[in-house]
């Protein structure tokens, strides 16, 4: 009878192993992926395409039977905020469940729409970040403008005279 340890052992190493997987799909798609794999706590981290948001990247992790990714500032830090499903099986049963399309044209189509997916993702996180700061910008109106610049210099706007007056 196996004991807990070879359970998780296991657990381990199919995590690994998918995780992997997901790698190769990431980069073929041209992904920069940082792998993570045989850290106690297996994991990808994907960079962001640009500079366009305020995180470095996201990192993908295998949480039970799915793949998930959140939010992450910089590679060697953990994640924050929303935890967002990559299920995988299930748009690959969605593809297979077309008459038309084939087991092979199913797992192909799945290759393309994993990293449309993650660059989706990274394009609507730049769209919300940027629609905050507009707004922050509307309602507080610009930063710059509340500064009060101190100075040892006398005021003398209103000594000055005018020669048509």
């Amino acid at each position: 009878m196996a004991g807990f340890g070879e359970f998780i052992d296991k657990k381990t190493r199919e995590s690994r192993k998918r995780l992997k997987l997901v790698e190769q799909i990431l980069t073929r798609g041209g992904m920069t992926v940082k792998n993570h794999v045989e850290d106690r706590e297996p994991y990808l981290f994907v960079l962001s395409p640009g500079k366009k948001v305020s995180f470095a990247g996201v990192r993908i992790y295998q949480t039970g039977e799915s793949i998930a990714y959140r939010i992450q500032k910089e590679e060697k830090t953990h994640p924050y905020g929303k935890a967002y499903r990559l299920d995988i099986a299930q748009m690959y049963d969605d593809l297979t469940s077309e008459d038309d399309v084939t087991e092979k044209k199913a797992a192909y189509d799945v290759i393309e729409a994993l990293p449309k997916e993650l660059k989706k993702f990274f394009e609507e996180s730049a769209l919300a970040e940027r629609q905050m700061r507009d707004q922050q910008f509307d309602q507080m109106g610009d930063p710059l403008s509340r500064v009060i610049v101190g100075t040892q210099a006398n005021d003398y706007s209103q000594t000055t005279g005018n020669k048509f007056s």
